[in-house]
């Protein structure tokens, strides 16, 4: 593979050559980017390294993260042309691209962080527990000033949970997730495909740790959190009908790709695509229009 050009904001040669975890940043946003970079910067183990992904933002990210050259390990690397708008996916895959050595891949953002011990109980969780492909810390939100928002509160994941029982609870809405809380080993991630591609990355999320997932499951870290930013500048609907038809086809694409990885895998999530898709059209309230909500349903039933 041809390794980008980066520039290397470095605290310690030494600490990056021990670093087996990358923390990788998809960055566009400059409100929070410091704050993220801070709660990094203040975990009590620094065994790892940050790739911030510039997606041609009009702000200088740059600069931010140059004030952290003195107490993280940091590459950057700025993309001329905006993919995130248009390509999301393809966005976040050029991101994991920039990784160099790490076995470990940290899939950040650019507006939540973490506690500071996360980092610390993550290599001490790595070097005890090495047959493992997905880790996971539970998450609490915050609002745009960093304040806990106490109005909503997820349920813990367990500490093992299996692919079936995680796709299962998750597409039931039992269960949330925002994939910033996730760790996962790097040659897993590239054998079983990389990020799962949906029309505006309409459940690639979901869809990609169901993949991690399978077959050794999820294994959380318990009492240290990811905080998950709900804020005016991350949450921007656009339900527009033609943004909704999109939407609503890319739920009937995800579950066309369940329906093929279960076969593959042998993998048995009981959910019922016909409930699911009926409860995403009345939250759209049926903007996609009757003539493609019937082809939708055609294809579900086809399945």
């Amino acid at each position: 593979m041809t390794r980008l050009p980066l520039t290397w904001f470095s605290m310690n040669n030494l600490k990056h050559k021990n670093s087996n975890i990358a923390v990788v940043i998809p960055a566009y946003k400059l409100v929070y980017l410091e704050e993220v970079l801070e709660s990094l910067a203040k975990q009590t183990c620094k065994q790892f390294t940050v790739y911030v992904g510039d997606d041609a933002s009009p702000h200088d990210l740059e600069a931010i993260v140059s004030r952290f050259s003195d107490r993280i390990n940091v590459f950057y690397k700025r993309f001329e042309k905006n993919l995130g708008g248009s390509d999301l996916v393809s966005q976040w895959e050029r991101c994991i691209d920039l990784v160099q050595n790490e076995e470990w891949i940290w899939f950040f953002s650019d507006d939540d962080r973490l506690d500071e011990a996360c980092m610390e109980k993550l290599n001490l969780y790595l070097a005890t527990a090495p047959c493992i492909d997905l880790i996971h810390f539970n998450v609490k939100i915050i609002n745009g000033r960093g304040d806990l928002d106490c109005s909503t509160k997820f349920p813990e994941f367990p500490e093992l949970y299996t692919a079936a029982e995680f796709a299962k609870d998750r597409l039931y809405n039992k269960q949330h997730s925002f994939m910033v809380e996730f760790v996962f080993r790097k040659s897993h991630f590239e054998s079983v495909g990389r990020f799962q591609r949906f029309d505006l990355a309409w459940g690639s999320d979901v869809a990609t740790c169901i993949k991690l997932a399978h077959p050794r499951g999820i294994r959380t870290i318990k009492n240290s959190y990811v905080y998950w930013r709900r804020s005016s500048h991350n949450i921007s609907p656009n339900n527009s009908r033609g943004m909704v038809v999109r939407k609503l086809s890319a739920v009937v694409d995800f579950f066309v790709w369940l329906n093929k990885f279960c076969e593959v895998t042998s993998l048995s999530v009981e959910v019922s695509p016909l409930y699911i898709y009926g409860r995403r059209w009345l939250s759209f309230r049926g903007r996609n229009g009757i003539k493609k909500t019937f082809q939708d349903i055609g294809r579900l039933v086809r399945i």
